[in-house]
Formats: C-alpha cells, sequence, structure tokens
C-alpha cells in the first residue's frame, strides 16, 4: 500500500475538522459566555473537552454511521481514483472555511454528503447514485432533524422557565410521581399531584422521587457539555466519511484507525 494517499487524506481531513470545529463548538457554549457564568476561553475549553470526549466515543459507536454513509450514497461500490478522492473531500473543506471566515453558520453534514454526491454524479452519473437510500437514511433524518428540535423545544420550554423562575435549585426526577401521595401529614388526606420531569426543590413531588438535585447554572453547564459531547460523538463518523474513498483508493485499503487519530487531532477547535 502507498503511504502518500494516506497521509493526504489525513491531512485533508484535519483542514476540514479544524474548520468544523471553528464553526461548531461556540453554538454549544455560546450560552455560557453570553449569560456571565464563563468566560469566552473558559466557555470554549469546557466544550473543547466535551467535543473531544464524544470523538472518543465515535471510536467505539461511530462504525455503523460511517458505514451507512459510504454504502447508501452509491449502488455499488467503487474503487476510487486520486481526483476523485481530492474532490470529495476539498469541497466540503472550501465550504465550511469560507463560511467560518464569513461567520455564517453551517452544516458540516449537508456539505460532506454534497461532496460525496456531487463527485458520485460526475464519476458515474445519476444511475450510479443510489437516491431512494439517500432520501430515507441521510437526506429525511438532516431535514427532519430541525423541526424534532422544535416540537422537544416547544414541550420542555415552559416547564423549564416556570420552574427556573421560581426556584434557585431544582430536581431531576428519575421515577414517576406516585398517583396519589400524602400531602397533608395532620389530616392524613391525600391528593393527587402533577407528575413532572423538572420540579422544584421544595415541592411535594421532590421529596417522593428519586432523582438529581442541581441548580440552574449547574443544569446550563451540564446541558452545554452534552451538547457538546453530542456534536463529537456525531460528527466525528460524518468527517471521517469523506476520506471513506481514500480508503478504497485504486483497491488500496487504508487502516481506518489512522483516520480516527486525525480527526481527533484536528477537531477539538
Amino acid at each position: 500500500m502507498e503511504f502518500l494517499p494516506v497521509f493526504l487524506a489525513i491531512g485533508l481531513l484535519f483542514f476540514l475538522c479544524f474548520a468544523n470545529g471553528a464553526n461548531d463548538v461556540s453554538k454549544a457554549i455560546a450560552t455560557l459566555a453570553g449569560a456571565g457564568l464563563a468566560s469566552v476561553k473558559g466557555a470554549i475549553a469546557w466544550g473543547t473537552l466535551w467535543t473531544v470526549a464524544g470523538a472518543l466515543a465515535g471510536l467505539l459507536w461511530g462504525g455503523a454511521m460511517i458505514k451507512n454513509i459510504s454504502s447508501s450514497i452509491y449502488v455499488d461500490a467503487h474503487d476510487f481514483y486520486m481526483p476523485a478522492a481530492l474532490a470529495v473531500a476539498i469541497a466540503p473543506i472550501l465550504w465550511v472555511a469560507l463560511a467560518t471566515w464569513r461567520k455564517w453558520p453551517v452544516s458540516t453534514t449537508h456539505a460532506v454528503v454534497g461532496g460525496l454526491v456531487g463527485t458520485g454524479l460526475l464519476a458515474y452519473g445519476s444511475a450510479g447514485i443510489n437516491w431512494p437510500t439517500i432520501f430515507s437514511k441521510i437526506a429525511l433524518p438532516l431535514l427532519a432533524s430541525p423541526f424534532m428540535a422544535i416540537v422537544l423545544a416547544w414541550f420542555l420550554t415552559p416547564a423549564l422557565e416556570k420552574t427556573a423562575r421560581t426556584a434557585n435549585r431544582i430536581r431531576l426526577c428519575l421515577t414517576p410521581v406516585p398517583k396519589l401521595a400524602l400531602v397533608n401529614a395532620s389530616t392524613g388526606a391525600q391528593e393527587p399531584l402533577k407528575d413532572c420531569l423538572v420540579c422544584a426543590c421544595d415541592s411535594p413531588q421532590a421529596g417522593l422521587t428519586h432523582g438529581l438535585t442541581l441548580s440552574v447554572d449547574s443544569m446550563h453547564w451540564l446541558t452545554s457539555g452534552l451538547l457538546s459531547f453530542s456534536r463529537g460523538l456525531n460528527d466525528t463518523p460524518k468527517l471521517i466519511a469523506i476520506v471513506m474513498p481514500f480508503l478504497m483508493l485504486e483497491g488500496h485499503i487504508a487502516p481506518a484507525w489512522l483516520f480516527f487519530w486525525g480527526a481527533l487531532r484536528g477537531g477539538p477547535r
């Protein structure tokens, strides 16, 4: 196996991960700095730490996503040649770098899929692209994700907003509240209590469930960290997918762990 394509692919992957990290890390932790809970540097360090953790988790769980992306776009497996492999990698690099420079929010996933599809169209024609599978396994989840987030935010915001206004500390309930709970010790009367996922610590529900007691500020830190973790977990396999053509360059197979290493080196920015 020739090592030049491997090192070239790692270099391109590094630049794409660098551009992706520069564009994406701030999205998860911007509110920490905006709310005055952390300095800009501190917020970036927090986001970087969790992003790296997510990327490492991608080593264990990201293989299925790489296989899904690489096998869903083309009708048949093909050997790639250097010009096509370079086009797949350079197209999203240029677009994400331009968007980051212009301070535009951008989806690296869309750029990666576009590079793979565009190169495939020129190399194999429209018949070589697996359009039904692209729509069902790639395009549909990408289109649905903003709307799913809107729906979840619609239901979560009222509960979180109400609790944040009335309590400095909240309790995440891990078990349901009993349908009938003893709320008046003197009379022994039982009254139904509303179930809640997020409860004020001084509420009757908080004392009747198993859960975690957190301050509102702690929740802010936690959610920012988890969002950064999920970004690293989800993005690393997709970024590696753009160098899949180098894995199949004229029949040569390169070890995939090299590309994970390149992603980890370039991603946390």
